[in-house]
């Protein structure tokens, strides 16, 4: 609706900026600061002052650019790719990476995954959550694995709510792995203190 109606970069920016300031506010407390992944639509993606204004905005807050990751999904990736493909070379120039959320749900095309210069693609939740019973979704997954790694890309998997699920994506050497199992969604205070505990601040 939003992208219908012509405010997506509007409701995009007001997403970005509270990360930048939260991001911002870690580091001037001395707070390991993570890298934290943004979603982007297509159209957000398209519009010609989107690079200019994310590096700016990075940049004036004292920030690297790898500390966003732009998430995409697979579809957006394949929707204009003419179009998106010289913005994602942008970004990556800027020092941003790129990331492809929900990969192997959509109408995906593997020679994407060789000309995106993308650094990352995350398992979906579907092929996790019968992981461990389901031999089916084990194949898939140690082939998105192998898939990325030959590549040189990252691999997340998305949606792990138990011990039985990160056991299998361990023996399959995933990189890294998101989800329940981990932490529920926290509020930005709470989030904030949860950080303040692991970096060992007081």
């Amino acid at each position: 609706i939003a992208e219908r109606a012509g405010i997506i970069s509007d409701l995009g920016a007001l997403v970005i900026k509270p990360v930048i300031a939260d991001l911002q506010e870690w580091q001037c407390q001395q707070i390991e600061v993570p890298k934290v992944a943004v979603n982007v639509s297509a159209k957000q993606l398209q519009t010609t002052e989107f690079t200019q204004w994310l590096a700016e905005s990075v940049r004036s807050a004292g920030l690297k650019p790898h500390h966003l990751v732009i998430e995409l999904t697979e579809s957006v990736l394949m929707e204009r790719n003419d179009i998106n493909l010289p913005v994602l070379a942008e970004l990556v120039a800027c020092g941003f990476r790129i990331s492809v959320d929900d990969f192997g749900t959509g109408y995906s095309s593997l020679a994407y995954l060789k000309r995106m210069p993308i650094s990352e693609i995350k398992i979906d939740r579907s092929f996790v959550e019968h992981l461990a019973d389901d031999q089916g979704d084990q194949a898939i997954a140690a082939a998105i694995l192998t898939l990325g790694h030959t590549l040189g890309h990252v691999v997340v998997a998305e949606g792990i709510e138990n011990e039985q699920q990160l056991r299998v994506l361990r023996a399959l050497h995933c990189d890294v792995g998101q989800g329940f199992l981990f932490h529920r969604p926290l509020s930005r205070t709470a989030f904030h203190e949860l950080l303040m505990h692991e970096s060992g601040s007081k």
